[in-house]
């Protein structure tokens, strides 16, 4: 869980964060490339956004599209108040992760197997725009430790979902298993004519 960051991640990764607002326009320069890189990874989000699996995440279509600059500026806004709540409101962000979270899944339809190639994105974008002095290999792995436990908050409630749907269908299973069929409880269809 993110409320459970050490005080050097947090510190590390709001350094980090720092450098990312020094980018000149840095909400469309980043959106737009994590987005970019998001779409190439995983080509079946671009369907919640409007295009067909076919758009090209590297056409103009797609690129310069306003709902692709909105999307992409609005997702660097909602890490910017991520990052603002690092500090002294980290307790409340588990709880507003997985609220937000489960609206995105189940209003939107983005599901726990987007997080893996969206986090892979992110990192990429980093390393990209930051460069390797900025981005070195111990602020990569401090990143993904966070991202890790951003994505697990955020699919939380859609994993506990799926978990409990897989018990209810395996007692439903076990008790279908377990039943004996009677003559009472299997129709004769042949008997109910004779009779009427």
């Amino acid at each position: 869980m993110v409320k459970e960051l050490t005080y050097d991640k947090n510190r590390i990764i709001l350094e980090t964060w720092g450098e990312v607002q020094r980018i000149s326009d840095y909400h469309v320069v980043i959106g737009s490339s994590l987005y970019q890189k998001f779409f190439n990874k995983c080509p079946s989000a671009k369907v919640l956004f409007g295009w067909s699996l076919e758009d090209d995440p590297n056409s103009d279509k797609v690129l310069k599209s306003r709902n692709f600059l909105s999307q992409s500026s609005l997702y660097v806004k909602l890490l910017d108040t991520v990052m603002d709540m690092l500090g002294p409101d980290i307790d409340m962000l588990t709880d507003i992760l997985e609220e937000l979270g489960e609206k995105h899944w189940k209003m939107y339809g983005v599901c726990h197997e987007m997080y893996g190639p969206m986090g892979e994105a992110l990192l990429e974008t980093l390393q990209e725009k930051l460069g390797e002095e900025k981005f070195t290999r111990e602020i990569s792995s401090v990143w993904l430790d966070v991202w890790v436990d951003l994505a697990g908050d955020m699919t939380r409630r859609e994993l506990k979902a799926i978990e409990l749907q897989k018990q209810r269908l395996a007692k439903t299973m076990e008790a279908g298993r377990t039943r004996t069929p009677t003559t009472s409880s299997v129709p004769v269809y042949g008997d109910a004519k004779r009779k009427a």
